[in-house]
């Protein structure tokens, strides 16, 4: 079995003396014709790649350059069948060059009367009810495609896809209604407004790529502003990526608690039949949710729906260890390898993408036997207690579910925690005799799940109050960067007086227009209470560079009779600006709507 894209320890399988095959003579039509995982990151991954293609993955293969035309990654890729691109990426941006932009300025967005020029290229953002831009847009994609076509670049499809962030032109422009064709009109206040003045945009840019090359397939995203289906049809040469984030991953996408994906989705099969769903089935996976149970309803859907194309999302399984002490390094809750507890999940997924009528159990269940062998069966009852805790709960979870949070709840506050490591050296022993591949994956299977509890219970434990709070994380903890005192994003002093909570937040370099620090409190009911103040209500110091917000939260009033809060303590940023350096951060990096994961602040008796 291919257990997971690892040199080392990838493949698990016996040495003998004769070869036999079980199964020969047989056809079998795969429910999707593309199929497979996006591994995010730079730079070549032979294992990735043979992981992929020996589970039948046909999806995703490199962007194909004149620096790498001939380099292994893209022969590779070309051998194992994959699409190989050449273009690729958020890369809108790419299409308009500085000269250009030097010389039309309102070719960019507008915000606050200002164009500002992202120095993040791949979140530069447009205005898309610029003809004029769009023009432009189309003779550099075609100067580029040319360029790419004369130098002999095997690639069989182009992209052109929006930046990534939420950020949109506020011109006068793009506020007015949108009058179509039909006669039909599509007011600002719509929820596909954006959506369809973006595709009306790019249906020009694709009237002149398509003159010059009518068979050449162009892949776009449906994501973030895009996502709702637009009011109008596409350009017939356009493949979709509809992207459908962010959703309540513990439900599928026509499960109520989407009702709104559940909408979008049936929208873009009216639309287009020229769908690719790209789902995030991977991400979060530093902690191992039980994904495969929900994505087989959710491919079912997409096939039903004639989506014939589908990929997730995911991390590469790579390893990250400290440079100085060797360390196995946590990001996020998520070292690296992430795929140490994870790899199942991706196995499974894989069958799933060539056939959704199969039985999840029955394929988690032969992953377990052909892979742990003698230890099967704790690491069986391993996995069904996560599943078991994790579909008994109701709370939100998302593409970007800190790991550490997780593991708190799902298995320390439910008392699971240590009957799971239990079973984890129980596996170990069982498997001390078996094969080296067996072996090494159960050791860095505990290793990990050790290492993972170790920080869920770091971070379960109460903060004594009073106290200044310094770790403040990118929410949803992609990435566990630590404040520099003195010079990091923001601090948090909390204290108590009487029963009234005080937080007074310092911020640094943030809270421009749009943004906002806020103080989410769980009350006496269990229902989540937010105090949000703007940046008008922010004390600013002479030159701007520094913002106090000040929170008095009476506890009596909120029902609170105890000495513990669960709280989160967040700075929001709505500006393309602020995100650009910063990133939205919390207490742990947990989301404002996720009270699951709340901190606790012990307060003083």
């Amino acid at each position: 079995i291919w257990a997971r894209p690892d040199e080392g320890c990838g493949a698990v399988y016996s040495r003998k003396r004769r070869f036999e095959i079980a199964d020969a003579d047989f056809i079998e039509v795969p429910s999707f014709v593309e199929r497979g995982w996006q591994f995010c990151g730079k730079g070549e991954d032979i294992a990735g790649d043979l992981w992929r293609a020996r589970l039948r993955n046909n999806w995703i293969g490199p962007t194909v350059s004149a620096k790498n035309a001939n380099a292994g990654e893209v022969k590779r890729a070309l051998r194992l069948g994959f699409d190989v691109f050449g273009a690729n990426g958020h890369n809108l941006p790419t299409y308009f060059t500085g000269k250009v932009l030097a010389q039309h300025p309102e070719y960019l967005m507008e915000q606050d009367g200002k164009r500002p020029k992202s120095k993040i290229v791949s979140k530069r953002q447009f205005c898309f009810s610029n003809m004029e831009a769009a023009d432009a847009a189309a003779a550099e994609a075609v100067r580029q495609i040319r360029a790419a076509k004369r130098a002999g670049l095997p690639f069989d499809k182009w992209a052109i896809k929006q930046a990534d962030t939420k950020a949109f032109c506020t011109c006068a422009n793009c506020r007015e209604p949108i009058r179509l064709e039909d006669g039909s009109v599509v007011s600002p206040e719509a929820e596909n407004f954006k959506s369809t003045l973006f595709f009306r945009w790019l249906n020009r840019v694709m009237e002149t790529v398509a003159r010059s090359y009518p068979d050449l397939r162009v892949a776009t995203f449906a994501y973030l502003y895009s996502a709702p289906p637009p009011g109008l049809k596409v350009h017939p040469n356009l493949d979709v990526a509809y992207c459908p984030f962010i959703k309540n991953d513990r439900f599928n996408v026509f499960a109520p608690e989407n009702a709104k994906w559940r909408d979008r989705t049936l929208g873009w099969a009216a639309a287009t039949t020229n769908v690719r769903v790209r789902e995030y089935w991977g991400c979060a996976c530093g902690f191992p949710r039980p994904l495969s149970l929900v994505a087989a309803e959710d491919l079912k859907w997409y096939r039903k729906l004639g989506f014939s194309k589908v990929y997730s999302e995911t991390c590469r399984d790579l390893c990250r260890r400290d440079e100085e002490t060797g360390d196995v390094v946590l990001v996020g809750g998520s070292r690296f390898s992430s795929w140490d507890l994870s790899a199942m999940e991706h196995w499974v997924i894989s069958r799933l993408m060539w056939n959704p009528d199969q039985s999840v159990q029955a394929l988690r269940d032969e992953y377990c036997t052909r892979t742990y062998r003698r230890a099967a069966a704790p690491m069986k009852r391993f996995f069904a207690l996560i599943a078991e805790k994790w579909f008994a709960d109701s709370a939100m979870t998302y593409y970007r579910d800190d790991a550490f949070s997780n593991a708190a709840h799902y298995l320390i506050r439910t008392g699971v925690a240590d009957e799971m490591s239990s079973l984890l050296a129980e596996a170990e022993r069982l498997a001390a005799a078996d094969v080296p591949a067996t072996r090494t994956l159960l050791h860095r299977q505990r290793e990990y799940f050790e290492a993972l509890l170790a920080g869920a219970r770091k971070q379960e434990a109460p903060l004594a109050v009073p106290c200044r709070i310094e770790e403040f994380l990118i929410t949803g903890g992609c990435a566990r960067e630590n404040n520099v005192k003195g010079k990091g994003p923001m601090t948090a002093d909390v204290s108590v007086e009487g029963r009234k909570l005080k937080v007074k937040f310092l911020c640094w370099r943030l809270l421009t227009k749009d943004d906002s620090v806020e103080v989410a409190v769980v009350d006496g009911d269990g229902k989540v209470r937010k105090f949000v103040k703007t940046t008008d209500e922010c004390v600013r110091d002479a030159e701007n560079y520094r913002a106090t917000a000040d929170f008095e939260i009476d506890l009596d009033e909120l029902g609170i009779t105890g000495d513990r809060v669960r709280a989160n303590l967040s700075c929001r940023l709505g500006s393309m600006q602020a995100a650009e350096y910063l990133k939205s951060r919390s207490w742990r990096g947990v989301g404002a709507d996720d009270a699951a994961h709340y901190g606790e602040l012990l307060l003083p008796r």
